[in-house]
């Protein structure tokens, strides 16, 4: 018989969590300058994928917005104000 889904689905969290955290961690461990040449490269390779779709789908890409939810963009303001009142005193 196979593994109970609920013990399945702690296994595979827990196993994402640690890959997270082993990935935040390299992150947090690159240089200024190896976070500069990621980011270009990451560009790089959005500008090519760009260029490969057809012009319709490279517009609808382009114009596509993914809004922040209410929750943060609350959040956003609220720190801001916090911001402004410290940087006013």
């Amino acid at each position: 018989m196979g593994t109970p889904i609920h013990q399945w689905i702690d296994r595979m969290r827990s196993a994402h969590e640690r890959a997270d955290q082993d990935e935040f961690a390299r992150i947090r461990a690159m240089s200024q300058a190896e976070r500069v040449e990621a980011l270009h490269a990451a560009c790089v390779t959005a500008q090519k994928v760009l260029d490969a779709m057809t012009p319709e789908a490279r517009a609808a890409a382009l114009a596509h917005r993914d809004p922040l939810p209410e929750s943060s963009v609350k959040a956003l303001r609220r720190l801001r104000e916090e911001a402004a009142r410290r940087a006013g005193h």
